[in-house]
Formats: C-alpha cells, structure tokens, sequence
C-alpha cells in the first residue's frame, strides 16, 4: 500500500512560494487523476481543506484506486463509482492527517494518527 500512497506534504514543500490551490498541485501530477476526480464528488472537501495548516494529505494514486476498485463491491467502490458525496468525503478525510509528515515518518510499525474525520 505504501507504493501508492503518494505523502503530498512534500509536494507543497516543493512549492512554497507560490500558492497553488490543492486542484492545480494534485493536476500536475498525471498520476493523481482518479484522486482528483474523487475530489470533484465532494467539491466543499477541496475548499476546507485548501484552508488548511499543518496537515499531511495521503494520497492515493492512480494504481492504489484501480486496485480498490477492482475489489468488487464495497462501501469505498460504491461510493466513487455511484459518485455519493458524503461517503467519498469520508473516504477522502481519511487521509488528510493532522501534523507535517515526510514519507520516511512512515515506517511497517502501524501508528494511528488523528485525521480531519476525527
């Protein structure tokens, strides 16, 4: 799961300076395509979390979602193929994490992090 979870908080490091919204970075990555899609069900998700601070956004790619998708039905594959927004919201709050984290702050030993659905 690791290989496809794509740690955003670098992303932004990346681009201090220049300010761009959540949508613009996650679009200037090819591999992020589903993700965004996924953000455009819950558009007020993007906005909330456009504002904000000190968080880590974990996020999936493109192969992380086929690979859930190709599961068969479940409540995450019903949710992003049947578009429901309160359920993708959730899916997607799920992995935005309170703190700035690095890839390597991630290690095999499981730790539970308070995310914005808490």
């Amino acid at each position: 799961m690791r290989s496809t979870i794509l740690v955003l908080t670098a992303l932004f490091t990346a681009t201090l300076g220049q300010t761009p919204s959540l949508s613009e970075l996650i679009q200037s990555h090819p591999d992020l395509s589903i993700l965004l899609d996924a953000l455009s069900i819950v558009p007020d998700l993007a906005t909330v979390l456009s504002g904000l601070t000190d968080i880590t956004i974990l996020a999936p790619t493109n192969s992380g979602f086929e690979a859930l998708l190709a599961q068969g039905p479940n409540q995450e594959n019903i949710a992003i193929n049947d578009r429901i927004p309160d359920s993708v919201g959730t899916l997607l709050a799920y992995h935005v994490i309170n703190g700035t984290f690095t890839s390597s702050d991630f290690t095999e030993i499981p730790t539970y992090v308070r995310t914005i659905f808490n």
